[in-house]
């Protein structure tokens, strides 16, 4: 329960310096190839650059070799 945590941790007097919700994906879809990432990275850029937009998320799961190979 959160409310109990909150009075819990406030009782404890420890300083809440950042708090936020985070959307975690129960699925994931792997990215196979460097121009697929490209693409997405590409949308993603695109998506977050625009003014309407105030967040972007997705579910993919770009492996590191690939993600290393972009950089």
């Amino acid at each position: 329960d959160t409310t109990n945590l909150l009075e819990r941790v406030k009782a404890e007097e420890f300083e809440i310096l950042n708090s936020e919700l985070a959307m975690l994906p129960e699925q994931t879809i792997e990215v196979e190839s460097e121009e697929n990432a490209k693409a997405i990275l590409r949308l993603l850029d695109a998506l977050d650059d625009h003014d309407d937009v105030q967040g972007v998320y997705s579910n993919f799961d770009i492996p590191d070799e690939i993600f290393k190979a972009l950089a």
